[in-house]
């Protein structure tokens, strides 16, 4: 399959289901809200006592933290690291449990219903979440070879007085890093596929497996991950760029501004399922050419050709 042709069924699916972008929207806008108020809870802690409150009120300054300093004696670091620590954890439980919906919708070829979507929820959530355990070990062990190159590179020129070698494998580390990081997210996302689309309750076999799938295929499933990146890339900087341009001066622009940035949250959240969407399209068309495919499948193969 070429990636136009990915992109284009993914588009099409995604737009049929959108009831599906409003639950992703109000859940994770939930999910953000939670560490918000945490973070703004010790924040009006000192600017409910100080006469910058209003000003600061206004829009985010740097003032602000040498006002956290003088309340604190310091940085408020355990409260800060504990919403943080919290946040992150919410986030990646709440953005699995939406995965495996969104893959019973999209890998099993469904239309969009709220009992399809949640009974998905629930019944991937479990594998998907041993897979993201092990993924966590492989993540692990990337960060230990980039941590091994930099002590190799130290030990031959950490001890010279040029340093060129030092930033030139400085460079060649980082585009490692960027390879096999992004390796590990396609190994990821199409691990996820597999275990949905084929009702696969064994993640560890199933991740080897893709280890495979992923090399023999890397071209196309490479090419369709960048062009799908980019467009979520250019969405997030179009977001801060509205945000730094547009200007704050009244009621009524801040209003403004709010509903924009709300309607780029939301078409990030398209993004997001398109880059679901499409993976599953890539993934149904090349599995029969490699060992994924079970063989009486459960997704129906025929189910969105209509689409195309």
């Amino acid at each position: 399959m070429t990636i136009r042709l990915a992109l284009r069924r993914g588009v099409r699916v995604v737009n049929r289901a959108i009831g599906l972008w409003f639950l992703f929207y109000a859940s994770l806008t939930l999910v953000a809200a939670l560490p918000a108020a945490a973070l703004t809870a010790i924040a009006f802690h000192s600017l409910g006592h100080s006469a910058w409150a209003e000003t600061l009120g206004r829009r985010l300054n740097l003032e602000w933290i040498g006002e956290l300093a003088a309340v604190y004696g310091a940085m408020p670091v355990q409260p800060v690291m504990a919403a943080a620590i919290g946040a992150f954890a919410i986030s990646a439980v709440v953005q699995l449990f939406l995965l495996g919906g969104a893959l019973e919708i999209f890998a099993k070829r469904r239309w969009f219903g709220a009992a399809t979507f949640f009974g998905g929820c629930g019944r991937n959530f479990w594998r998907l979440f041993r897979l993201a355990l092990y993924c966590l070990i492989l993540l692990a062990a990337v960060y230990g070879i980039d941590a091994g190159l930099g002590a190799a590179a130290e030990k031959i020129w950490g001890q010279g007085t040029e340093a060129t070698p030092l930033i030139h494998w400085g460079w060649f580390r980082a585009a490692l890093d960027l390879l096999l990081l992004g390796w590990l997210n396609l190994i990821f996302d199409y691990t996820a596929i597999h275990l949905v689309a084929e009702d696969n309750r064994k993640p560890f076999r199933s991740l080897w497996r893709t280890f495979r799938f992923t090399w023999t295929n890397f071209g196309q499933i490479a090419g369709l991950a960048a062009v799908l990146w980019i467009i979520r890339l250019a969405l997030t900087a179009a977001s801060v760029g509205i945000t730094q341009v547009f200007p704050q001066l009244s009621v009524g622009a801040v209003l403004v501004l709010l509903l924009v940035r709300q309607g780029l949250v939301v078409g990030r959240i398209w993004s997001r399922l398109l880059l679901y969407a499409s993976q599953c399209e890539m993934y149904d068309e090349i599995a029969e050419a490699t060992a994924l495919a079970s063989p009486e499948p459960t997704r129906q193969p025929g189910a969105w050709r209509s689409l195309a």
